[in-house]
């Protein structure tokens, strides 16, 4: 048996398991198409950084081919705030990600996913995230790209705040990708992004 072969068996007895319904546990799984996996995982490349920063696995592109591997998103950081205060700034920041988008396009990916990070009182910030994203979404757009923001520290962590920015971005690219682990429950309460 393959690794790959195992590891998709694998994945759907625990995925079986884990979110089978009491009542359904003893009744049979739809069968899938033919030619169809069971299920399709999701993993994000994050949770493999110790290892690929170890040098331990190579992530080219190929690879993902070779083994049925598709890439969906792309994680950008450290492309500067795309709410900064400063407009010349939050402009280099936003074009600083056209290049995630492009090579999210050459990739067959369809989002990258962003930080919301700004200073200023919640208000300002909220002012200036809407700007930066909703430039930077209007440049992913014209490439079928969509921008997914994360809760990741600062008021983005605050889910009515994000909510609010991502109402008033008001473009169907434009969304949020939610790690449930990092809202918190007022803007006064949020925490720095963990490292």
């Amino acid at each position: 048996m393959s690794r790959r072969r195992f590891l998709e068996i694998a994945g759907a007895v625990f995925s079986a398991a884990a979110f089978a319904e009491p009542s359904a546990a003893h009744s049979p799984a739809p069968a899938p198409e033919a030619g169809e996996p069971l299920f399709r995982i999701s993993l994000a490349e994050w949770s493999l950084h110790r290892t690929l920063q170890a040098g331990r696995l190579d992530n080219l592109r190929v690879r993902a081919d070779d083994h049925g591997v598709r890439s969906l998103l792309i994680m950008c950081d450290g492309e500067g705030a795309l709410g900064d205060p400063n407009d010349r700034a939050r402009t280099t920041a936003i074009e600083s990600h056209y290049r995630w988008v492009e090579a999210a396009r050459y990739l067959g990916c369809h989002s990258i996913r962003v930080n919301a990070r700004s200073q200023g009182s919640p208000q300002e910030q909220h002012e200036l995230a809407v700007d930066g994203l909703r430039r930077l979404t209007e440049f992913a757009a014209e490439r079928g790209i969509g921008v997914l923001v994360e809760n990741h520290g600062g008021l983005s962590s605050n889910g009515s705040w994000l909510a609010g920015v991502i109402a008033a971005v008001d473009h169907a690219r434009c969304g949020t990708l939610p790690d449930f682990g990092n809202f918190q429950a007022s803007a006064s309460s949020c925490r720095s992004p963990r490292p």
